[in-house]
């Protein structure tokens, strides 16, 4: 992870790193070509993650949307 966020092409991601929230233990990726490598946590990734899921290498846990 410290390696994505040293050579990151993001500011958000340089400047600060990861975020994680504050109701959940997950970190929060707001890029999908920030996902770091070597983390093998919860993450939150943009919906634009789903154009490039690979079902062998992320698993779909949870679509947690606000209730009605």
């Amino acid at each position: 992870m410290e390696d994505n966020i040293k050579f990151s092409k993001h500011k958000e991601v340089l400047r600060i790193g990861y975020e994680r929230y504050c109701n959940l233990d997950a970190l929060e990726v707001p890029f999908t070509d920030a996902i770091p490598s070597d983390f093998d946590g919860i993450m939150g990734v943009p919906i634009t993650f789903l154009d490039r899921y690979d079902p062998d290498q992320f698993e779909i846990i949870a679509n947690r949307g606000r209730p009605r």
